[in-house]
């Protein structure tokens, strides 16, 4: 007796999960060399490639941005704090004695140092989007074979190094 088979439904298994073609074949009841066989036919292999990295693209996107929004935090809380220095000096609330400049420089200095944090943030997440195409075009030039050139604009060329 032949067995209906839901060929789409084994394949979403296989892609979508961390199940090797020998465990569904042995979970479903059915002959290993059928599974395989499909599974070579229809380049269920190479799509679990792609899931998976696709996957793995979009967390590291889901950490990328969680990131980026406390950093963005931490400036806002900087530009508030520099907005407060900037009103306590105008209007005595800060005291123009030694103590209070010397608080008030400590206070810029920190939020200098917070500022600058940014730029080299910034540095660094567009050197990870430059590697990120990179191996993005390797994977496209793995999966079809064909030749593609990535070109860096002259203003990014000094990142590339």
């Amino acid at each position: 007796m032949i067995k209906d088979i839901d060929w789409v439904a084994l394949r979403t298994e296989y892609v979508s999960g961390r199940i090797g073609y020998i465990a569904l074949a042995e979970k479903h009841g059915i002959n290993r060399n059928t599974v395989r066989d499909h599974m070579v036919a229809e380049g269920w292999f190479a799509a679990k490639k792609k899931y998976q990295a696709e996957l793995a693209d979009k967390k590291a996107a889901n950490i990328i941005r969680d990131e980026a929004k406390k950093r963005e935090r931490i400036f806002i809380v900087a530009d508030k704090m520099l907005d407060i220095i900037e009103q306590g000096l105008a209007d005595g609330t800060i005291p123009g004695n030694g103590k209070g400049y010397r608080d008030v420089t400590g206070a810029l200095k920190d939020i200098k140092d917070i500022k600058e944090i940014r730029n080299h943030l910034e540095e660094q997440e567009q050197i990870a989007r430059i590697e990120r195409l990179r191996a993005e075009t390797q994977r496209a030039k793995d999966m079809v074979g064909a030749d593609i050139k990535i070109t860096i604009s002259p203003e990014l060329e000094e990142y590339t190094e």
